[in-house]
């Protein structure tokens, strides 16, 4: 699917990964794809979607594993900075 992507696509989202770490793996998969079919990365508009659970002033997540796979959870601040930490390339 990302070797079509690469080929054809305007842009690509990836969408519902919650780490940095994880978009960034997608990411250099399209990059490979991309080299492999001879296009510019440039050429494709990229974004990524993510799920957040922003959390009131002073209030703490229950534990929830399948939360805490499914969505970024913290104060405003907290969110902010791990998105800050989400491949810049995606986002510049």
């Amino acid at each position: 699917m990302l070797k079509l992507a690469a080929r054809y696509a305007n842009a690509w989202n990836i969408a519902w990964y919650t780490r940095p770490a994880r978009v960034e793996e997608e990411y250099l998969k399209l990059l490979e794809a991309c080299k492999v079919v001879g296009r510019d990365p440039e050429a494709i508009d990229l974004t990524v979607g993510t799920r957040m659970h922003l959390l009131a002033p002073g209030q703490r997540p229950e534990p929830d594993t399948r939360m805490d796979r499914r969505f970024t959870r913290g104060s405003g601040g907290e969110t902010a900075s791990i998105c800050h930490h989400f491949p810049h390339q995606l986002y510049s």
